[in-house]
């Protein structure tokens, strides 16, 4: 995922293909609005090295957001 640039700087729309893991991400920060990398390789039923590459790789694409937190870091939506 990658946000695109008209001409003139501005933020030209893009859609977006989510794989199944993501689409699950998605539907349940969409219900719930905040995940843990722990949360997320649990309900995907992945490792959590998985779900923590998932997670930046979203959040570099501006998909996600990451807050930092002394007790836990989380993950929202960007938008």
């Amino acid at each position: 995922v990658a946000l695109m640039r008209n001409g003139d700087g501005s933020a030209a729309r893009v859609q977006v293909q989510f794989c199944e893991k993501e689409s699950l991400l998605m539907r349940y920060l969409n219900d719930y609005g905040r995940i843990t990398v722990e949360q997320f390789a649990q309900l995907a039923n992945i490792s959590q090295r998985r779900a923590l590459q998932t997670l930046v790789s979203m959040t570099r694409a501006n998909v996600l957001r990451l807050h930092t937190n002394r007790k836990e870091d989380y993950f929202t939506l960007a938008y």
